[in-house]
């Protein structure tokens, strides 16, 4: 009883803050004038977080597919300073954690010009992700052994570990959304940011359960 006293309490306030703002700021141009600074301000915030939340979850599945190369592939897909990057060496985790990250704000800058630049032809909104997503890949693919080996001379990415990346990333993902699918009780935060990458993937409709007693 206490508790939901609590909650109804504090909401009530948080309405009573709102609309003691807005009285304020029809009275005083200037508390209007700061409320909406605050507003831009808390937006600006909130997208700074969701980028910094897909850039680590995008970087966190960028390892676990360098991980998965090294292990499983027996050809180097990637080099640091000459040898086979092994992801539970110390000494490779610096050449790891630059890996990743590059890979993950390649790919953001390259998804979001790419939004933006088929965003101006007039299809549904299902095709320009769709081609954003394709185009973003490619250009990734391409540009990623490069973009490594410019900036980091003791790196190097094959074409192949940069599509080997892209599939593997693409496959948990896709299999995540699977696992949601099948209304299964999987809840992984970074997997549900990043099934944004891929939205245009269908997704089933949900089982409804008809085992349910019906009521006369």
């Amino acid at each position: 009883m206490g508790e939901y006293l609590i909650r109804y309490f504090i909401f009530f306030c948080v309405i009573a803050l709102f609309v003691f703002i807005s009285v304020m700021a029809r009275k005083f141009p200037i508390v209007g004038a700061l409320f909406s600074l605050l507003r831009k301000l808390l937006i600006l915030l909130i997208t700074i977080i969701f980028i910094g939340v897909f850039i680590f979850s995008l970087s966190f599945l960028a390892c676990i597919g360098i991980g998965l190369a090294a292990f499983f592939l027996e050809e180097n897909l990637f080099v640091y300073a000459g040898e086979r990057i092994n992801p539970f060496d110390t000494d490779h985790s610096p050449a790891v954690i630059k890996l990743s990250a590059t890979y993950a704000i390649l790919y953001f800058f390259a998804y979001i010009a790419c939004i933006l630049l088929y965003s101006r032809v007039r299809v549904h909104q299902w095709f320009v992700t769709a081609l954003a997503t394709i185009t973003a890949t490619f250009i990734v693919v391409l540009i990623y052994p490069m973009i490594i080996h410019s900036l980091f001379s003791d790196l190097t990415v094959s074409i192949k570990g940069a599509l080997f990346l892209v599939i593997t990333i693409f496959l948990t993902i896709l299999g995540h959304r699977r696992k949601q699918d099948e209304d299964t009780n999987v809840n992984t935060p970074i997997l549900n940011v990043l099934s944004q990458l891929i939205p245009f993937l269908p997704k089933r409709k949900k089982s409804v359960n008809n085992n349910r007693p019906q009521s006369f």
